[in-house]
């Protein structure tokens, strides 16, 4: 199960869920806030009726199933901003205890999104 935090832009914002005005959140005020419980792992469209800011939650372990996992909360970018190409750099091989001013322990990996 995931936890879904839709928090509204403006006034007057409506939050729509397959398609469908999820309960309670519709007409939501300036950062007003509407939960939203999605039970399947299957695809779902979230939409709003003005610019909004989409956040996923886990609770950690129970929440999805998997051993020894934290909490944790990360920003869902819209659509809009998706690409078919990403580049992102992680701790390398070498220690990560090194100078502040070091960055040859980054490794910078790179991958393409399959249409």
């Amino acid at each position: 199960m995931t936890l879904l935090k839709v928090v509204a832009g403006r006034d007057n914002t409506w939050v729509f869920y397959d398609g469908i005005i999820y309960p309670g959140c519709q007409a939501l005020p300036l950062g007003g806030i509407c939960i939203i419980r999605a039970t399947t792992t299957s695809n779902h469209e979230i939409r709003t009726s003005s610019p909004s800011l989409l956040l996923q939650l886990s609770t950690g372990s129970s929440e999805d199933n998997v051993e020894a996992a934290d909490p944790f909360m990360i920003i869902v970018p819209p659509i809009e901003q998706f690409t078919n190409s990403y580049l992102v750099t992680t701790p390398g091989e070498e220690p990560i205890a090194l100078p502040t001013t070091s960055t040859s322990w980054w490794r910078r990996l790179r991958w393409t999104v399959s249409e």
